[in-house]
This record gives C-alpha cells, sequence and structure tokens, in this order.
C-alpha cells in the first residue's frame, strides 16, 4: 500500500517538474523571439512559426525528461522502503532545485551569449579557459548583469521547490 502512495507521490513531483522546467526553457526561447525576431520578416510565416514553437517544446520537454529520469528511476525503487523513502524525499527537493537552477543559468547565458555572438553556444564559448580567463570574466562582470541573473536563477529554481 506505501509503495502506490509513494509512486504516486514521486509521479506528481516528476511531472510537475518536467513541466517547470520545460516553462522556463519554453519562457527563455520566447524572450529570444521577442527581442531578436525582426516582426517584419514573419509576415506570411505562420506554419513556419507553429512548427518551431512545437519543435522547441518537444526538446524542452526531452531535455527537462532526461533531466529527471535518474531521479525517476532511483525513486521507483525506493518507494517500497519507507524509512529510506523518509530519507529520499528531501534529496529528491534538493536534485529538482538544482536541475531548475541549471536550466535557469543556461537559459539566462544563452539569451545574452546569443545578443553578443548572434549565434547559439558553441567551441567559442569554451575559449574562457583557453584566452586570459581573469580578463574575460572581468569583462563579462562589467558588460552583463551578473548578480542579477544569479538572483533570478536562484528565485526561479526556488519557486519549483
Amino acid at each position: 500500500m506505501m509503495y502506490q502512495k509513494h509512486f504516486r507521490q514521486l509521479t506528481k513531483l516528476v511531472w510537475f517538474q518536467v513541466l517547470f522546467i520545460t516553462l522556463i526553457m519554453c519562457a527563455g526561447r520566447a524572450v529570444m523571439f521577442a527581442d531578436f525576431v525582426d516582426s517584419a520578416q514573419l509576415a506570411g510565416k505562420s506554419a513556419d512559426i507553429w512548427r518551431m514553437i512545437i519543435t522547441g517544446l518537444r526538446y524542452d520537454l526531452r531535455v527537462s525528461a532526461i533531466s529527471l529520469a535518474p531521479l525517476y528511476l532511483i525513486g521507483l525503487v525506493l518507494a517500497a522502503h519507507p524509512t529510506i523513502w523518509r530519507a529520499f524525499r528531501p534529496v529528491a527537493i534538493g536534485y529538482t532545485t538544482v536541475i531548475a537552477f541549471i536550466v535557469t543559468a543556461i537559459t539566462i547565458g544563452n539569451y545574452y551569449y546569443y545578443q553578443t555572438y548572434h549565434n547559439h553556444y558553441d567551441l567559442f564559448a569554451f575559449g574562457l579557459f583557453e584566452d586570459d580567463t581573469q580578463a574575460v570574466v572581468m569583462n563579462m562582470w562589467q558588460d552583463y548583469p551578473i548578480i542579477q541573473s544569479v538572483l533570478l536563477t536562484l528565485a526561479v529554481s526556488l519557486v519549483g521547490a
């Protein structure tokens, strides 16, 4: 009887987090679309826009499901053990909070990376460690809202907890 109860709790938690993380990524894509796309070029392209939205949604669902799959699989095994389950629940909340933090940070970082380089993340992003790292970090600190982005990332990740 306890397994079914724990299974339902785990499934609700994972589905909520899948939807929450997908919403974060969709919101980031919508903001980028609104900021970076010239609306004059969209005339007569509604079918392409819908295809883009559906493809993006499918990608976001895939990423969020894959990121939460380990939690779900481990939770399925541990749901049968009531004492372990009590210890697992806080770990599960922590895991989902960390995943939401990472996804939000990557989404915000992607916005600013695209704003600067007009491209998605690529190998150039990893030049941070090959070039003068201190100079690159100082440049980032001066040119981008790092503190506000970190605070927004923390707030969003804690909302889903």
